[in-house]
């Protein structure tokens, strides 16, 4: 299994970059076509429609396809997608491919995802964050090249080196054996029917059930606000440090750099942290710490404040969305696949509608406003936690 997780490591890499390059190339871009910020927040609400689309056909994907040709096709389909970015056709064009995009990532993110969750069967949380380590050295390192690209006068070429790093892990995943693969994921749901047969009929099963729907519900609502919190965050912070600032270019790109640095150093203890003091409560630390963190980059005046600010929410906000999905499945066992599924497709909801208001909010009101509005939103993702963490009751002491 060494060599399925190196791959996923791989590709979380990879989507690591995807999910970051408008955002790190926004300014330029925008520039480029004479366009406001709320057409930057519309093409970022395209791309995660399509990546919504591809998070909920991946089930109905492997189940077609099977596993290895399902990630085949995501990441030809964004290699082609970015290739199509870095030519810079007409903007229509450019919303046209922006879903494609999406679909292609949103896969690859779920596919492997669960498929981690389902064949390491111990330490899931240390797994996990690996791949979020990953994910989150993508989204360090994409910002910064983009930086060079920029100073070089090239910055189109990003999407195109994209587009090319894409065609190579598919060609990974097209040499790599699956056999060993499929029959760890065969016993895996082997092993889940036998330990969770169906529901019995009776008011206690009804009542179980009943509790098992809420906490799905605040468990999609707490991901549609984290993942719409994180995107927004990173694809307009450089933006926002333009503006209140005065930082231009490469250095507005600083602000993405250490949000991206702290949050693969945090990633990388986050799994052991988690295990050692259970998840719901690094969670909640997690959230309550982003919350008060976001508060100061709102009232911050100065460069040097916010970008301490930012640097420590990255920290905090580090091993989130690894181990919530952890404890998700942890509190509702049985259904790796659609648990996992149905959550990242949250996420996607939120990585869709928060950063189209938050390109709203920057035209309509002014950057101060939509700091604040981000804020909010880290307040209302600590009370869901904390609601979460109650209906979970004495069962979430062990998660």
């Amino acid at each position: 299994m060494n060599r399925l997780l190196w791959m996923g490591c791989f590709s979380y890499l990879l989507i690591g970059f995807a999910h970051v390059i408008v955002g790190s190339l926004m300014t330029d871009l925008l520039h480029h076509y004479d366009l406001t910020y709320k057409y930057g927040g519309t093409l970022v609400f395209a791309q995660f429609g399509g990546f919504l689309i591809g998070v909920l056909g991946t089930p109905l994907a492997t189940k077609r396809l099977g596993i290895k040709n399902t990630l085949l096709l995501a990441t030809v389909v964004l290699c082609a997608a970015e290739a199509v970015y870095g030519s810079l056709p007409a903007w229509p064009l450019m919303m046209a491919v922006a879903p494609a995009a999406g679909f292609g990532f949103g896969i690859v993110e779920t596919v492997v995802g669960s498929v981690i969750i389902d064949v390491i069967q111990t330490r899931k949380a240390v797994a996990m964050s690996r791949l979020e380590v990953c994910f989150g050295l993508g989204a360090l390192l994409m910002p910064l090249a983009a930086g060079g690209f920029i100073a070089a006068g090239i910055w189109q070429w990003a999407f195109v080196t994209l587009s090319a790093l894409s065609l190579a892990v598919a060609v990974a995943w097209w040499r790599m054996p699956f056999h060993a693969v499929n029959q760890a994921l065969r016993e895996a749901k082997q092993q889940a029917a036998a330990a969770h047969p169906g529901p019995a009929a009776g008011s206690k099963q009804q009542s179980r059930a009943s509790g098992r729907s809420r906490l799905i519900a605040l468990l999609v609502l707490f991901f549609a606000v984290y993942v719409g919190l994180e995107m927004g965050l990173v694809n307009f912070l450089p933006s926002m440090l333009e503006e209140s600032y005065g930082l231009t270019g490469t250095s507005a790109l600083l602000g993405v750099t250490l949000f991206w640095l702290t949050m693969s150093i945090g990633r990388l203890f986050a799994g052991l942290l988690a295990e050692r003091y259970t998840y719901a409560r690094y969670l909640l630390v997690s959230c309550g710490g982003s919350f008060a963190l976001a508060l100061i980059f709102a009232a911050s005046g100065q460069a040097a404040l916010a970008l301490v600010a930012v640097l420590l929410l990255g920290l905090a906000m580090s091993g989130i969305f690894s181990i919530a999905l952890i404890f998700a499945n942890a509190a509702l066992p049985g259904s790796t696949e659609r648990t996992t599924s149905t959550l990242i497709a949250s996420g996607g909801v939120g990585g869709a509608v928060l950063p189209l208001l938050t390109g709203w909010s920057m035209d309509t009101f002014d950057t101060s406003a939509t700091k604040w509005l981000l804020a909010a939103l880290f307040a209302v993702m600590l009370l869901l936690f904390t609601v979460v963490s109650r209906l979970r009751g004495p069962a979430g002491s062990k998660s």
